[in-house]
C-alpha cells in the first residue's frame, strides 16, 4: 500500500497532489480498515492544561472505540507525535487502557517522516479533516463506509 506514497522530503496530504492523495485513499479504501473519526479544535485561547485534557480525552475516546472493533485481538498501537509536549500523559493514558482490560501489545509514538504507517494516517486524517470542514474532497467517498463517527 504504502508504494503511492512519494519517498524523500516531507511528504503530507497538505503539500501533495490531488492525483496522489486519490492513489493513496484508493489502495487504503481496498483493505480492511476502519477510520474512528474525533475531532476538536485546540485554539490559542486555551490554557496549556484545558489544551492537553481536551486533546488526552479525544485521544482515550478514538483508542476505546479503536479497541473495541474486535476486543478478542492483541492490537499494536501508533500514535502520530501530537501537537502538544504531552508524550508521558499518553503513556498514561494507555497503561489506563491496558489496565482496564484492554489487550494492547505494543504502543509507541512516532513521527509520520519515520513511519509509513503514520505517512498513510495523515493522508486519511486530512481526507476526513477536510470533510469535516466542508471542503468536500474528492477522494473521501472512498473512505465513506469505512468511516465511525
Amino acid at each position: 500500500m504504502v508504494k503511492f506514497i512519494p519517498q524523500g522530503g516531507r511528504t503530507k496530504y497538505y503539500n501533495s497532489t490531488l492525483k496522489t492523495r486519490l492513489e493513496i485513499i484508493r489502495e487504503v479504501a481496498k483493505k480492511d480498515i476502519v477510520v474512528i473519526e474525533r475531532h476538536t479544535e485546540l485554539n490559542d485561547q486555551m490554557s496549556p492544561k484545558k489544551k492537553e485534557a481536551l486533546y488526552l480525552e479525544i485521544l482515550k475516546e478514538s483508542l476505546e472505540a479503536a479497541l473495541e472493533i474486535d476486543g478478542s485481538e492483541e492490537v499494536d498501537v501508533l500514535i502520530d507525535n501530537p501537537p502538544l509536549k504531552i508524550d508521558a500523559s499518553i503513556q498514561r493514558t494507555v497503561e489506563e487502557l491496558v489496565k482496564e482490560g484492554h489487550r494492547i501489545r505494543w504502543f509507541a509514538i512516532g513521527i509520520s517522516e519515520a513511519s509509513n504507517h503514520l505517512k498513510v494516517q495523515d493522508y486519511v486524517t486530512g481526507t476526513v479533516a477536510d470533510e469535516v470542514e466542508g471542503m468536500k474532497p474528492k477522494q473521501y467517498k472512498k473512505l465513506r463506509g469505512k468511516v465511525r463517527r
